[in-house]
Parts: C-alpha cells; sequence; structure tokens
C-alpha cells in the first residue's frame, strides 16, 4: 500500500513539474506572439508608407510627362523672326 502511495505522489509530481514546464512554454509563446505581432505592425505601417510613395510618385511622373509633352509641342512650333 505505501508503495502504490508513493508511486501516485511521484506521479503527481511529474504532472506538476509537467504542467509547470507546459506553462513556461506557453509564457515563451506568448512573448514570442507578442514580437511576431509588433513586427508585423511595423512591416504594415512600412508598406503602407511606400505605397503612398509610390502613389505619390507616380503623380508627380504623369505630371512630368505632361510637361515635357508640353514643351515637346511648344518647339515644334516654327519661330518666326520679327521683322
Amino acid at each position: 500500500m505505501q508503495e502504490k502511495k508513493k508511486q501516485a505522489d511521484q506521479k503527481v509530481k511529474d504532472l506538476q513539474n509537467s504542467k509547470d514546464s507546459m506553462g513556461q512554454e506557453l509564457e515563451n509563446l506568448d512573448a514570442e506572439l507578442a514580437e511576431i505581432s509588433t513586427s508585423l505592425t511595423g512591416l504594415e505601417n512600412k508598406i503602407t508608407e511606400k505605397q503612398n510613395s509610390i502613389r505619390e510618385t507616380k503623380k508627380q511622373l504623369k505630371k512630368a510627362k505632361k510637361r515635357a509633352k508640353k514643351q515637346y509641342q511648344s518647339m515644334k512650333k516654327p519661330y518666326t523672326v520679327p521683322v
């Protein structure tokens, strides 16, 4: 009977140790997840900034092309010398 009690006590200790170990592992995983989440948010912000920059650059390019076309058209007009 005493042997069974020792075995049961040992089993309880083993289960408690396993529970503690799993709790620590869960805490570690939670911390890792929080770190990844923070990194992901930072990357999303960078993506948004880059998309805005690309949009602005496209607008500027469009304006520059219009200016270049206008300048080209004005250069094609014949030059007349005033008399």
